[in-house]
């Protein structure tokens, strides 16, 4: 097909502007956020290369430009999620000591993450088998061991100060509570009548307070 002839430009007329193109960071990121999206609809095993290609818009081949394999974009997936919530504990444990105020903290700050990171959060809880099978993600062992131990520190210290029962298991409220606020990545939805701070004001008074009047 022949191509139109230019029509010339008018002297002083103004170049079009358009969108600009991603630059690699730019597309990178692009990549990530369509690739969770994807891996928390269908799953990391099930989603392929070309998926994932189909969801940032690019060609399948031009992934391998930005990461070396799907497994390197769940890697920085989970690693960015992961880092920002290491982050908000670590600003919350710096804030104060007290064992009730720091555990309140660590309930609203994970119900942030779910609200911010929904996807990376909902991957992290349904695939976490099959992310244990990555050798990748071995390597974030540190972040979710720190993740774990804000926790078990907070608990285990407000057990001792007199803070929180004795009678309880620790590491069985842990568990409780973090199944607790994770899951909830399942049915919470923000703007549709529940938010972080009434979220947390209930999660906080059923694990410490309970349910019951008597």
């Amino acid at each position: 097909m022949a191509r139109a002839a230019a029509t010339p430009r008018k002297s002083g007329a103004r170049k079009a502007v358009g969108k600009p193109p991603l630059d690699a960071v730019s597309r990178r990121d692009h990549i990530v956020t369509s690739a969770a999206a994807l891996f928390a609809d269908k799953g990391v095993a099930t989603a392929t290369v070309r998926d994932i290609g189909d969801a940032a818009g690019i060609l399948s081949g031009s992934l391998y430009y930005h990461f070396s394999s799907k497994e390197a974009i769940v890697e920085e997936i989970v690693r960015r999620y992961l880092e920002e919530l290491v982050g908000a504990y670590q600003a919350v444990l710096a804030d104060t000591r007290d064992p009730r105020a720091r555990l309140e903290g660590l309930i609203r700050a994970s119900f942030t993450a779910i609200e911010q990171h929904p996807h990376a959060c909902e991957i992290y809880q349904n695939d976490y088998k099959y992310l244990e099978s990555l050798q990748g993600l071995a390597d974030l062992q540190p972040l979710t061991a720190k993740v774990q131990a804000a926790w078990t520190d907070t608990i285990r210290q407000g057990v001792k100060a007199g803070a929180f029962r004795k009678d309880v298991d620790a590491k069985l409220f842990y568990r409780f509570a973090r199944d607790a606020i994770w899951f909830t990545v399942r049915w919470y939805r923000p703007g549709r009548g529940d938010d972080v701070d009434t979220l947390t004001k209930a999660c906080t008074t059923i694990l410490l307070d309970g349910f019951g009047t008597t």
